[in-house]
Order: structure tokens, then sequence, then C-alpha cells
């Protein structure tokens, strides 16, 4: 069975935010975060939006794990890879029976609030300014109950830090083949 879903008019504005995404060098602020991290800061930004709808709690519920995908995918991808998971997204949401106008609001709305401001060629903040992210920062409670600041981590730091991991693990791969040899 081939899975690819059919081609999806996209809106001006959907089509200008993925092409943002894909020219994206750097990643974005919940780049590596924590699942639980980031989910929390995604339904922050779009539980408002969904509030006041007046939505079926179908559509509600569909809409929900539509943002929990873009949590997964803006927290694992950024550039080329994040544009095209978010447009394979976009068409399989919409084959599932999720109004596609409300599918590509959604989208826009996360990258606006969570990457248009970190992305250099942010030229399409819609109201955010430069290097802030739209939305107010999450709050939550630790494991130990105290009260933790969920502001996302300098993407330049993980990026290096994965890139160290890499390189370490590589190099554990290496010595484990030489020692098999």
């Amino acid at each position: 069975m081939n899975f690819m879903p059919s081609p999806m008019n996209l809106k001006p504005e959907t089509r200008l935010a993925l092409d943002e995404i894909r020219r994206s060098t750097e990643p974005t602020p919940v780049y590596g975060l924590a699942p639980d991290r980031a989910l929390e800061l995604f339904r922050q930004l779009t539980e408002p939006m969904f509030e006041g709808a007046a939505l079926p709690k179908a559509v509600l519920m569909q809409l929900r794990w539509y943002v929990s995908e873009l949590s997964r995918l803006f927290r694992t991808r950024y550039g080329y890879a994040l544009s095209f998971q978010l447009e394979l997204s976009l068409r399989k949401s919409r084959d599932y029976g999720v109004e596609p106008n409300t599918l590509q609001f959604v989208m826009v709305e996360v990258w606006r609030g969570v990457g248009a401001s970190s992305s250099p060629s942010a030229s399409t903040g819609a109201g955010t300014e430069e290097g802030q992210v739209k939305s107010q920062e999450p709050k939550g409670r630790s494991q130990s109950g105290e009260q933790t600041d969920l502001k996302p981590d300098n993407g330049e730091q993980r990026a290096e830090t994965q890139n160290e991991q890499v390189k370490s693990q590589s190099a554990k791969g290496k010595s484990q083949s030489q020692e098999r040899t």
C-alpha cells in the first residue's frame, strides 16, 4: 500500500511560513526540549484559539492531536526536513477529515509563536519582536513540586551538544567495529 496523501492547496500565509522554515538554518527555540515541556508550550499557544471557537468535541480532539504532532515535529526537526514533515502532516490531517484552512491557520500561528522570531528571515513576524516568542512563557511544576520556568534553551547550545554526541557515538562505533575485526 502506497501512502502518499494527495497535494493540498495552500494559503499564501502557509506557503510563506513553509518557505521560511525551509530556508532556516537554525533550529527553533523548542528544538530539543523535553516532549512534555514542548507540548505544554504548544498547548498554551493554541488552547486560547480553541476555547472560543465553539467546535464539536471530536474536532477539538483532532486539533489537539494535530498540535501534539506539531510539537513533536518542531521539537525534533528544523529546516527542510521540518517543512517537508509539516506539509505531510497537513495532508494527513486533512485526509482524516479536519478542515484544511483550520489546520493551516493553526500551523502558521504556531510557527509565528514559536519559530518565526528565531528565523533569520523572519519577515512576517506578525507582531512579534526580533528574538522573542509571541506567547507568554509557560510555567510548570518540576517533579519535586517547585515552580519551573519553561523557557526554550538557546538553539546553538543544543546544536553544539547534539553534534558532540553524534561525534562521540560515531567514535564509539568505529572503535567497536575495529575491535570486532
